[in-house]
């Protein structure tokens, strides 16, 4: 069976996006149910980064935009379990309108962890969280391999192995007849 390298470059970049949504759909699941969610039609918390799913080290870049109570941005960081990693703060621009924030939240993990960050406001009233974001992530333990690009990969590290072999070998299939073609002449 002979494949083309576009066929076979295809093929991969399915595979990948099969498992990639089999372990997004998966990885949803560590976020609980939202105790308070954001106003889809007027959101007073949006956050830019980190994405969805992603695979992350310490410490995870947060930024987005906030219109909170006195311009506190609040963060948690849970596990799968649902007890909190990290808890932290960081201010907007302004406390009135929608202002930007970012902030860097660092976390210690000896093994790839599921978690949910959590970007919310602390209410003036009782200091529960409302208008909660909530972020989907894989921790990973520091000196790993370095991160690429913003926010990581998010098919598991063994699918994507996976895709490039399929890749690399549907390519041999093509190629191999054109290889010994060339060494014929």
């Amino acid at each position: 069976m002979k494949i083309s390298i576009a066929g076979a470059t295809l093929l991969a970049v399915l595979i990948a996006t099969v498992f990639s949504a089999n372990g997004t759909s998966a990885q949803s699941n560590v976020c609980q149910s939202n105790p308070s969610p954001v106003d889809a039609a007027d959101p007073s918390i949006i956050v830019t980064a980190p994405a969805a799913n992603a695979a992350v080290t310490s410490p995870i870049h947060v930024t987005g935009q906030a219109r909170v109570f006195e311009a506190v941005v609040s963060l948690t960081l849970f596990d799968a379990a649902g007890d909190e990693i990290v808890s932290t703060t960081a201010m907007a621009a302004e406390g009135q309108t929608l202002s930007p924030f970012s902030t860097d939240v660092a976390f210690s993990v000896t093994s790839d962890t599921p978690a949910c960050l959590w970007v919310f406001e602390s209410s003036a009233r009782d200091g529960s969280p409302v208008n909660v974001v909530q972020i989907p992530l894989s921790l990973r333990p520091a000196g790993g391999l370095p991160e690429t690009g913003s926010g990581g990969s998010t098919a598991p590290a063994s699918f994507v192995w996976l895709a490039v072999a399929l890749a690399i070998a549907g390519a041999g299939l093509m190629g191999s007849g054109a290889l010994a073609r060339r060494r014929a002449r």
